[in-house]
């Protein structure tokens, strides 16, 4: 009879060796990452940061400085139960390309110690920032009548300040790429004198509204007829066929070293009239690299 219950309990206990008990998680949820941006007075300001406008898809959730996943937001997400260091970097998409995602180097991370039950859902509202002092800066927030683009002579058309709230994406005035039939193509360049290193992290962000397609590139300002196309940005139309605006993270870098050895860069914008009525919105360019 001893030898038959120390077999059943040797069986029992081999079980639970085999299949252990699954562990339960609790979850956080994330519905959306904020970007702050800093104002004069603010510690850690150095340089006006432009607008707080973004287009964070992505969590890059890591627990305890290991990666746990990348999640489209919003989303919840399982986290093992007890004491945890979480780490959320904000993710967005490469030249507006779903399948080139990645973190984005400028932001800071979202950093928060959380203690989970079983099944527990905790809602977490990460909000980052600029990495403080890092960062360079060139705006054009087409708040003024002129404007720090230039057309190229080869251009037959040129972009204006238009100032009507209900038109722009935010504040008082947008830019705005008028195409005509006499008036059918469009080049023009940054005043910005970037003056930066071939392998320098690189971005322009924009908020954009198009029904005609416009091209993003990079000239080296010292070979003028040297010239590197790069994003393409095909009509910003909603699910009932509408423009809407948008944002974009336009990644530089790769086309730097190719423009050869000169570091004096100027980023394009070109479009050629393709559609009946036209329209081609800018706001909020802004240019964003690393000391």
């Amino acid at each position: 009879m001893r030898v038959f219950l120390l077999f059943i309990i040797l069986c029992i206990a081999s079980c639970d060796i085999i299949d252990p008990k699954e562990e339960i998680p609790g979850f956080i949820e994330i519905n959306s990452i904020d970007l702050d941006i800093r104002q004069p007075g603010d510690p850690g300001f150095t340089v006006p940061e432009g607008t707080s406008s973004s287009d964070i898809r992505d969590a890059w959730v890591f627990i305890n400085d290991n990666l746990d996943g990348v999640y489209e937001l919003p989303a919840r997400i399982p986290v093992p139960t007890g004491d945890n260091v979480l780490r959320v970097s904000p993710g967005i998409f490469n030249n507006g390309i779903a399948k080139d995602r990645v973190i984005y180097p400028f932001f800071n991370d979202h950093l928060q110690d959380i203690d989970l039950i079983e099944q527990e859902v905790i809602e977490i509202e990460p909000t980052v920032e600029y990495f403080e002092g890092q960062q360079i800066f060139w705006h054009e927030e087409f708040e003024e009548a002129s404007v720090k683009i230039e057309s190229l002579p080869q251009s037959t058309s040129n972009i204006f300040s238009i100032f009507d709230p209900i038109v722009s994406f935010e504040g008082g005035g947008c830019g705005s790429i008028q195409l005509t039939d006499d008036e059918d193509h469009f080049e023009a360049q940054t005043i910005a004198n970037l003056d930066i290193a071939f392998n320098t992290t690189l971005y322009l962000e924009l908020n954009y509204k198009n029904t005609n397609r416009f091209t993003i590139g990079m000239r080296n300002d010292f070979t003028d007829n040297e010239r590197v196309s790069l994003a393409g940005f095909n009509p910003s139309l909603n699910e009932n066929g509408e423009a809407e605006w948008k944002k974009a993270y336009v990644f530089l870098t790769p086309i730097l070293a190719s423009l050869g050895g000169s570091s004096d860069f100027e980023i394009f914008i070109s479009a050629d009239k393709e559609v009946e009525e036209p329209m081609i919105l800018l706001d909020n360019l802004k240019i964003v690299y690393s000391n």
